[in-house]
């Protein structure tokens, strides 16, 4: 067993145990950290924090026209009632192929409610393995899917029950 290991020692204090095991003593980690000798940060000069600001900007534009794109999409496919509702309550209902009634949110969590007489009896929580697609194509993926194949959206789905 090394000497600094050995707790019977009185000359061993945890200074020196620091530097026996570590080979340096934390005033050289202190003035090499101040000093900025091992790795030292560089702040991004003008013209890159320009390109950075011009690649947020970008991508930004990007991300705008793609929600407006899937809004678009969204909207086509929707009733006029449903189109109303969802501009007026922030939601839709829809009616599976079974007859069951569901009411989409907007949101990203938890914002399928299924009804029963005007009353929630469970919640979904389903959306695409994607993570950053518009909230708009995600309503629209869950609303065909509820109705053209419900089964399977009940399969995947997470299902909260409401208590009565």
């Amino acid at each position: 067993m090394p000497d600094y290991c050995d707790t019977r020692s009185a000359s061993v204090d945890s200074a020196s145990a620091w530097i026996a095991w570590s080979g340096t003593d934390s005033s050289t980690i202190w003035s090499v950290w101040i000093q900025g000798t091992a790795g030292a940060y560089t702040p991004p000069s003008e013209a890159e924090l320009a390109q950075q600001k011009a690649e947020r900007e970008r991508r930004d534009e990007e991300r705008k026209k793609a929600d407006e794109r899937a809004e678009a999409l969204l909207l086509a496919h929707l009733t006029p009632d449903q189109r109303e509702t969802l501009e007026r309550m922030r939601h839709f209902v829809v009616q599976s192929e079974r007859g069951r009634v569901y009411r989409l949110r907007r949101g990203r969590l938890a914002n399928v409610d299924e009804m029963d007489k005007g009353r929630v009896v469970a919640q979904y929580c389903i959306h695409p393995s994607i993570y950053n697609i518009p909230e708009a194509d995600s309503l629209l993926a869950q609303k065909l899917m509820l109705e053209m194949n419900e089964e399977q959206f009940l399969r995947i789905a997470n299902r909260t029950a409401v208590a009565a």
